[in-house]
């Protein structure tokens, strides 16, 4: 198992919180998230340039839609390290809900699921 402590003090730190010990094993996996979603902001920063003059259209909503979801992991762990049990579940559910969204659209034909999207979200 690889060694996540700085990322989850940085996590910590900046979310004003401390974790129990006993949920350290749910603060490793915590620390793999983070540490792809930092991946995935690099391969992004790699790919702009092109994303951009290829004239891809859906790559930006797809980010955001990506970031959505990050953020809503991360409200879900802050509620769980600070014994919010019921809060915890909602979140998870509709973190669950918004990444499969993300998934569907992301399968095929991007540009017309997207728009689909856009339209019954509003």
């Amino acid at each position: 198992m690889t060694d996540h402590s700085e990322v989850i003090g940085i996590f910590a730190r900046d979310h004003h919180l401390s974790i129990p010990p006993s949920l350290a094993e749910d603060a490793n996996e915590l620390a793999i998230i983070i540490c792809a979603r930092a991946e995935l902001e690099t391969e992004l920063v790699l790919r702009a340039q092109h994303l951009l003059e290829s004239g891809e259209p859906t790559w930006a909503i797809t980010r955001t839609m990506l970031d959505r979801v990050y953020e809503q992991l991360e409200g879900a762990f802050t509620a769980l390290f600070t014994g919010c049990w019921c809060t915890v579940e909602i979140i998870c559910r509709a973190t669950l809900e918004a990444a499969v969204n993300v998934l569907y659209v992301l399968q095929e034909d991007t540009p017309r699921r997207l728009s689909q999207y856009l339209l019954h979200y509003f």
